[in-house]
């Protein structure tokens, strides 16, 4: 199953930000964010993942074809969440996503700024 981000409004004072949220269970994909623009991204996780796993994938495909592989932190790991915590994006990616796996219900935040 897909889960739809929302994109949120950005308070004035934070001009050229964009703030995307998905709300995840069991085993959800998020549905893709397109951020080329957006060459500093952090990611938050947050909720109840019993033993699940929330990973973040990106893909440099314009088109959105399935061509996602898992993106890594700035100190090159893979960006994987077992619990909450918040991750800085190396790479420049076109789309953005997240995996849940077996998780019950979290909430990922998606931060990209110029």
């Amino acid at each position: 199953m897909t889960t739809t981000a929302i994109k949120h409004d950005n308070d004035p004072s934070t001009e050229g930000v964009e703030i995307y949220e998905w709300n995840l269970e069991a085993s959800e994909t998020g549905t893709a964010v397109a951020v080329p623009q957006f060459p500093d991204m952090t990611v938050q996780v947050s909720g109840t993942f019993a033993a699940g796993t929330v990973t973040i994938e990106g893909s440099c495909d314009p088109s959105g074809a399935a061509n996602f592989t898992g993106l890594n932190d700035v100190s090159k790991t893979a960006i994987s969440f077992t619990a909450d915590g918040i991750a800085a994006i190396l790479e420049n990616s076109y789309w953005v996503r997240p995996v849940a796996s077996a998780v019950t219900a979290v909430k990922v935040v998606l931060l990209a700024h110029p």
